[in-house]
């Protein structure tokens, strides 16, 4: 079964660069570390998650559930892998995310600047998701959808 690319942080520039304002902001407790790889989204961080310095992880699996959270805005799914139940936000075209359907998301853990209580010190910044291919889509991710 074919997988298509539906979504892609380097082509997503409005929130690469959301993710560097926050970062660069002076701020003490808002945005993500900038490492030593430097600024997120920066050549020498694409570099360091291309050559492994900075590891990626993938999930992959079925999703199990697709819900809205927060005020009932804010869309997201779960992926069921073997067996463990993720919880993701839904990145391009939401047509994609079916009960069922296949989606394999690789990302990278990013620490904060400085911990949030009840999330800890680092996130799952999204690097690719990729998805089982429907027939009904026509036209995979062109940059950030709002659902």
């Amino acid at each position: 079964m074919a997988l298509v690319t539906i979504y892609c942080l380097k082509d997503d520039k409005k929130y690469l660069s959301d993710l560097q304002n926050a970062s660069k902001d002076l701020r003490p407790d808002i945005g993500l570390e900038i490492s030593e790889f430097g600024l997120i989204g920066n050549p020498d961080w694409w570099e360091a998650v291309q050559d492994g310095r900075i590891p990626t992880e993938v999930v992959e699996g079925k999703v199990s559930k697709v819900y809205k959270t927060g005020h009932n805005d804010f869309p997201q799914f779960d992926i069921d892998s073997n067996g463990k139940i993720t919880s993701w936000m839904q990145y391009g075209n939401w047509q994609y995310y079916k009960v069922g359907n296949i989606i394999k998301i690789s990302y990278v853990l990013q620490k904060f600047k400085k911990p949030l209580k009840g999330v800890g010190d680092s996130t799952q910044v999204v690097l690719t998701v990729e998805a089982q291919n429907v027939d009904v889509i026509k036209e995979p991710f062109k940059g950030f959808e709002k659902v």
